[in-house]
């Protein structure tokens, strides 16, 4: 039990609901352990936690009251201008926090995260932003209200603050607990650390972006989360955030976070499974763009149409007029005639790396022409009904 102020949480897990959480955890760490596993370029990984980072941005920022598109805060991760309104500032802090989540993790594996951690994610997320009575890295000293709908804080003063996020850093630090308890597992501590901040709301401003961040931070220290997937809660819980509140809500009255815990859960397996996915589909462009290179020095592809067929690995499928028609593929065929086209398209569908598939609207009953995406499945069946394929070699012959 976790006593905050006038309420108390359950930090037991209730046994009926224990073998469907631990599910949902095998099944993240299963994920979690795909993705680490999968080959990707450095440049990979890279451009992965550059958008997770913006789409965190984006994701806690809103749930606060500044929506912000993504071309917004890349232009200001960017731009690092000082003469930005206070909206675009909490953007470019919120990125900066992230930032700092990370390098601070990665100069002290080991070590615990203290308090002094803490105030400086709120010194970074809340600096030279001009919020009524807010100190950066201070707890506050007054009651607030906070909250969907508003309730007034039942902590007081420092004081009280400073005691209650003691405790929160004990229970952040504390060795994972034997038996049916929420500290038993690195995730679900962290989410339940973030209530608990959420609930205690030890500064003026930016709690909520401070509690996300703590929780994020969690996930990378002692969670082992890479940097391109530990913010990826955020955006689940601005694309949720009616029942993300709701849930917040439910667990100060009732004293019981399972609800909120595995909504978290599904919300960050959600995450994970879009960014397997993008992996996924990098490691698939690049094996068959491979595949059409090699076909290409073979001499059954020009070096024209794999750079058709590079292109059309970023258009959806379109109706074949407006395929001739896009700008990308105007540039590759300036001036060259209609059947030169046909000619191509016809080589690259021999191939099967380009197919044509029906509307997806019944009523328009056009063909699309878009990229294979399983060309490579169908050359691994074509060489299954290979006969008299070379016998497997002894370890003597090899």
């Amino acid at each position: 039990m976790f006593k905050i102020g006038s309420i108390k949480i359950d930090t037991n897990i209730k046994e009926d609901d224990f073998f469907d959480l631990y599910k949902k955890i095998s099944d993240l760490e299963n994920l979690h352990t795909f993705i680490n596993e999968q080959p990707v370029y450095p440049e990979w990984g890279e451009e992965i936690q550059k958008m997770e980072f913006l789409r965190a941005v984006q994701g806690t920022i809103a749930l606060e009251g500044s929506e912000l598109e993504l071309e917004d805060i890349e232009r200001i991760a960017s731009q690092k201008d000082v003469s930005l309104s206070d909206k675009d500032k909490e953007a470019e802090n919120a990125l900066e926090a992230y930032e700092f989540i990370q390098d601070w993790s990665e100069l002290n594996k080991g070590q615990i995260i203290t308090e002094e951690v803490i105030k400086q994610i709120h010194t970074i997320m809340t600096r030279n932003i001009n919020y009524y009575l807010n100190e950066p890295g201070k707890y506050r000293n007054q009651v607030v209200e906070f909250g969907y709908p508003k309730q007034k804080s039942s902590l007081k003063n420092t004081f009280e603050v400073q005691e209650a996020m003691s405790r929160v850093v004990d229970f952040i630090n504390s060795p994972p607990s034997k038996g049916l308890k929420y500290s038993s597992f690195p995730v679900t501590k962290a989410i339940l650390t973030h209530h608990f901040m959420t609930y205690i709301h030890p500064f003026i401003d930016g709690n909520g972006r401070v509690s996300r961040a703590v929780e994020a931070l969690m996930f990378h220290h002692y969670g082992g989360y890479e940097p391109y997937l530990f913010p990826i809660s955020a955006r689940f819980y601005y694309k949720e955030r009616k029942t993300y509140f709701e849930l917040l809500r439910k667990i100060d009255t009732t004293g019981d976070p399972y609800t909120f815990i595995s909504f978290a859960l599904d919300g960050i397996y959600k995450n994970l499974t879009e960014i397997k996915n993008n992996i996924l589909d990098q490691v698939t462009r690049t094996l068959i763009l491979d595949y059409a290179h090699q076909l290409r020095r073979n001499k059954k592809l020009l070096k024209r149409q794999t750079s058709l067929l590079g292109s059309m690995f970023y258009l959806k499928p379109m109706e074949l007029q407006e395929f001739w028609r896009h700008p990308a593929i105007q540039a590759i065929y300036y001036k060259l005639s209609e059947s030169t086209k046909k000619r191509d398209i016809s080589n690259l569908v021999r191939y099967n790396l380009v197919q044509y598939i029906d509307s997806a609207s019944p009523e328009e009953k056009v063909k699309k022409i878009t990229v294979n995406w399983d060309a490579l499945r169908l050359v691994a069946l074509r060489l299954d009904n290979i006969p008299h394929r070379p016998s497997t070699l002894s370890t003597e012959q090899r």
